[in-house]
């Protein structure tokens, strides 16, 4: 198994996967036995540096032009607002939730 870390606001190296981890022995017989440790190398992959908002709005041109199909539907649109009002009036009444 491996390890991946992210970390926007690292300049240039966001993504980080570790080949890292801890191995279990299949059953302890005493006190002295432990889990072992492995490390191993650093993958960092090349990301490029893009602007988070300039490529959101670069596919919603896209796709009000039809040239791309939205990643996100109308419906999970919706989902998302529900969330926020749910959100919103929870706050408003001093962030008690709010039960079907």
């Amino acid at each position: 198994k491996k390890m991946v870390v992210f970390d926007d606001m690292e300049p240039r190296e966001k993504l980080r996967i570790y080949d890292k981890g801890v191995d279990r022995p299949p059953e302890y017989r005493s006190f002295g036995e432990s889990l072992a440790i492995r490390e191993g190398d650093i993958f960092i992959p090349r990301i490029p540096a893009v602007e988070p908002l300039a490529a959101e709005l670069a596919h919603f041109v896209r796709a009000a032009q039809g040239r791309e199909a939205p990643r996100a539907s109308a419906e999970d649109g919706v989902r998302v607002v529900r969330v926020l009002e749910a959100a919103s009036r929870s706050l408003a009444r001093g962030g008690a939730p709010e039960t079907p």
